[in-house]
Order: C-alpha cells, then structure tokens, then sequence
C-alpha cells in the first residue's frame, strides 16, 4: 500500500488469479451444437486482495455479447465495481489466458486455454470508476476499440475438445483513488 499526498492511496490489484486459488470460475463456454464454437457468455468475477486489511475490493467481471467462432474475436465489455467512498482511476488491465480449462468443473485435458482462445490486448485506459458504484467500460462512454480485445483462433485440427469448456483468465490491474 503507497500513499501519496492526502488520502490517494495506490493500489496494485492482482484480479483474477487462478480460479481454484480463490474458488472462482470464468464462464466461457464453446458450444459446438449451434453450427460451430460459441461463447455462451462471459462473466468473469475476480475479486481483488482487500485494501488496508478491510474486507472490501475492487472487483472486475466482464461480458462478451457476441458468440465466438473459429477466427472470430470479440471485445470484453468490463465492468468495474468500486465499493471505496473514492474514485478509482485504473490506466490499464491486462488479461491472460491460462493454460488449465475445466468441463463440468473437472479439468479439460482436450483443450488447452491458450491455444484456444487469444488475448489480442488489454484494456487501454485510464478509466475512472465513481465512488460506491459498479459501472462498465459501456456506461463509462469507453470506445470500444480500447475494450479487451479476445479470438479463438480458426486452428487447422479438430477444436472439438473445447465443447463446453470453462476458460480461466487472469487479469491485473493497477489504480488509483483520489
């Protein structure tokens, strides 16, 4: 914890680590019944470490509207909950996918994350989150194009192995409060 001047206090916020670390799961789910691979939908919830021992964190989910094909790729609307009594600037989240995927909440041998499905980039801020208020990069008038950004990649062997499966992504962020 950095304080800077009075009251701003930098935060490193480590969201999304791995699912079983914190008992969380993405929700990407490739549906190969619906005329090829779909993105059922994406929320992804990753409570951040608490600030100064308190039991409250910033917490970041994410929805992706579209469904993913083969070469297809999709911007992540993230959505941003701020329970501080503060506003957070956050310059920037960067998202990885792991290699580990789950079906039916055993791990998928048959497909693995990275291969499967791209980050082709992160969130590019800054973006400031009102005080107590859950907001999205939508409803924060944030253009589309600095969204992040996921594909899955159109591969030249089966992704048949992806039916289904539960992507975990990781994502790291960094704000401010003021």
């Amino acid at each position: 914890m950095l304080l800077h001047g009075r009251g701003a206090l930098a935060l490193l916020i480590l969201v999304a680590l791995l699912a079983a670390a914190i008992g969380a799961a993405g929700a990407l789910l490739i549906d190969r019944d619906h005329g090829g691979p779909q993105v059922q939908g994406l929320s992804l919830t990753r409570p951040s470490a608490p600030v100064g021992g308190g039991a409250a964190s910033l917490v970041i989910q994410g929805n992706v509207s579209a469904p993913f094909t083969p070469g297809s790729s999709h911007p992540v609307d993230l959505i941003f909950t701020n329970p501080y009594a503060a506003a957070i600037t956050v310059p920037s989240v960067s998202v990885s996918v792991q290699p580990t995927t789950t079906l039916n909440g055993s791990p998928n041998r048959s497909c693995d994350g990275p291969a499967n499905l791209s980050v082709l980039q992160g969130f590019t801020g800054p973006v400031t989150v009102p005080a107590l208020s859950t907001k999205s990069l939508a409803d924060l008038s944030v253009p589309q194009g600095r969204w992040p950004l996921l594909e899955m990649p159109d591969l030249p062997v089966s992704q048949d192995g992806c039916r289904n499966t539960t992507f975990h992504l990781t994502f790291t962020a960094s704000g401010v409060t003021s």
